[in-house]
């Protein structure tokens, strides 16, 4: 075997003047202490055994990709007679592309511990909490339909219509910045783009003194009605969205088996407490409520 000698030049600090060190002197000080070494080795392998544990929570950052949403919803369940339930049951959600048919995009089971209560026919779900919703099923879907089975029940008929209303609230599917005047062209917002014929009432109530902190929420649900009456209400449970005091809140009736433009819906400030708000639906020439299904969107803003 051949060797070959390589010279190596290291510039360190030296003092300034005339100093007498011997090389073995030199080492010495360039070399770590044993104690030194020994500190680091402790450390070193504290460290990892912190990280094996999970004390130390190092994870490569997540691909955007990932991103998970969730959906707020409120449903009404009552018996084959039309009376309300209450009661603790088993449910099944579903995330379809097509009003009947078709296979599910999303499912979540809130069955045992998570089986949903319902207090006088009404429940609350916040959809993606148990089994987060991909964002990828919502992009490419202009419209989503809800498939509820309760218990060992068929899945009711007819699916829900949710739409984009839920999503709106979501910051992960527009870039900041992303939408400019630029990019809208003259003219393309239009009544026939934006099909909401329903007016529009304001739940009036106390001023919000600090707008800094106010928030908003978008919530899309459906109320049954019984019909037969000039005005009939409904409530909404908002305990459980973190509102700091009452928000206010604004409804509109969007396209259902009844058309919007017979009934609108506003908020009773009145009747509503922190946790409920009451809402009416009623018709515009002050005639009977047909009874059916009516989708609501509520937008609840405050602190």
């Amino acid at each position: 075997m051949k060797y070959r000698d390589f010279n190596l030049r290291v510039r360190i600090p030296w003092p300034e003047g005339n100093i007498n060190i011997s090389k073995k002197h030199l080492i010495h000080w360039l070399l770590p202490t044993p104690g030194n070494v020994l500190f680091v080795l402790v450390v070193i392998t504290g460290l990892f055994y912190a990280q094996s544990v999970g004390a130390l929570p190092f994870k490569a950052p997540q691909a955007s990709g990932a991103s998970t949403g969730t959906i707020a919803y409120q449903g009404r369940l009552a018996d084959a007679d039309g009376n309300p339930l209450t009661g603790t049951y088993n449910m099944e959600f579903r995330l379809y592309d097509v009003p009947e048919g078709g296979v599910p995009l999303w499912e979540e089971l809130w069955t045992g511990s998570n089986a949903v209560r319902v207090s006088d026919g009404l429940f609350n779900v916040m959809l993606g909490s148990l089994n987060p919703i991909p964002m990828g099923v919502v992009t490419g879907h202009d419209t989503l339909y809800l498939g509820i089975t309760v218990g060992t029940d068929d899945e009711m008929t007819p699916r829900v219509q949710l739409g984009s209303v839920p999503w709106a609230v979501q910051p992960l599917t527009v870039p900041d910045g992303s939408i400019t005047t630029e990019k809208i062209a003259d003219g393309a917002v239009t009544q026939a783009k934006a099909p909401f014929t329903a007016k529009v009432y304001w739940g009036l109530g106390s001023t919000i003194s600090s707008p800094g902190d106010m928030k908003a929420l978008a919530i899309t649900t459906v109320v049954n009605l019984q019909g037969g009456e000039s005005a009939e209400a409904f409530f909404y449970d908002v305990s459980s969205l973190n509102f700091l005091e009452r928000p206010h809140a604004i409804c509109q009736l969007v396209n259902t088996t009844v058309s919007a433009t017979t009934d609108f819906c506003h908020c009773d400030w009145d009747g509503s407490t922190n946790e409920t708000l009451k809402f009416w639906i009623r018709r515009y020439d002050g005639g009977t409520l047909s009874s059916g299904l009516r989708r609501v969107n509520i937008i609840l803003f405050g602190r």
